[in-house]
């Protein structure tokens, strides 16, 4: 895909206050296959950063079925700081969020630097702030491979009142609001729709009503165990695979709701089967170890 070829491999120090284009893909997915199309800042310079304005800088439109309107900024420190934005389908809006994707549109800046491994500050929702650490691997074709490892992370699952049949729990905070629905048949997991997000996301006593970072995971267990998902953000359109915010809550929450069968370690969507990520608790918060994801780059000469 002409979409996909490799980043420039330029100086570390030339990337600073240089605009990106970034494409990611996960796992075993196919070459060409695209799950986030966003935008990537690099900058050095002090000042404030309009995410709006960045993602209408954005050349074409985002490849089919991904996931898109994402703006990352990175920041030049020690160690780099992160910030990722989900801006309005019609960029008037934006809010950070907790991004995935997004810090591995920034590991992979530092892959083209030639880093084989790197901790970054990533700020999430709710005024916190983590570390990221990432093992970086730039291959023959110019993407990077980035495995991450998100620390001390605080995360609550929370179970909530039921609804129409459906068993409903909710996350608020660090990893973005999420709305997690236990549907009790593959039917009614199958006619789950835009509108019953809409309904039930608009239903809950959020302190902070933010759409932008707004999930519903919609969830069904079968007889032999398997976990079928389908997501959807709150902007009225089911999400095309499945946010790996919404893993890493899914992977809290199969130790907590006896919906989930425990231990559970992937789950089935209409994009093939995810991995959740190993989950291990601390003092300060969860661990979660991502699998190998890769982003490909290319710089948008007109910023």
């Amino acid at each position: 895909m002409a979409q996909l070829r490799a980043s420039l491999s330029v100086p570390a120090e030339t990337l600073a206050d240089q605009l990106l284009q970034f494409w990611t893909r996960h796992g075993d997915d196919p070459r060409g296959k695209v799950r986030t199309h966003g935008i990537v800042l690099h900058r050095r310079l002090p000042g404030r950063v309009d995410p709006a304005r960045l993602a209408a800088l954005a050349p074409g439109s985002s490849p089919r079925h991904a996931a898109h309107g994402k703006v990352v900024v990175m920041k030049q420190d020690d160690p780099p700081l992160v910030s990722c934005y989900q801006v309005s389908e019609d960029r008037a809006d934006a809010s950070r969020v907790a991004c995935y994707n997004g810090v591995l549109a920034a590991a992979g800046l530092l892959a083209d630097a030639g880093r084989l491994e790197a901790t970054l500050r990533v700020q999430l929702p709710a005024g916190v702030e983590v570390e990221v650490s990432a093992r970086l691997m730039r291959s023959t074709t110019g993407s990077a491979s980035v495995t991450q490892r998100w620390m001390a992370v605080p995360l609550t699952v929370e179970r909530i009142s039921s609804r129409d049949g459906l068993r409903l729990a909710w996350s608020a905070g660090a990893m973005n609001d999420y709305v997690l629905v236990a549907c009790p048949s593959a039917e009614r997991l199958r006619a789950f729709s835009p509108e019953d997000a809409q309904r039930i996301w608009h239903d809950q006593p959020w302190r902070e009503r933010r759409p932008l970072r707004g999930r519903i995971l919609a969830t069904w267990c079968d007889e032999d165990g398997t976990v079928w998902l389908r997501a959807f953000t709150c902007s009225k359109r089911r999400h095309p695979s499945a946010p790996p915010t919404g893993l890493a809550v899914l992977a809290v929450a199969a130790a907590r709701l006896d919906w989930l069968p425990p231990g559970t370690r992937h789950v089935r969507t209409l994009d093939g089967d995810l991995a959740l990520p190993d989950l291990r608790q601390g003092p300060r918060g969860y661990q979660f170890d991502f699998s190998q994801s890769t982003v490909s780059l290319e710089p948008i000469d007109e910023y």
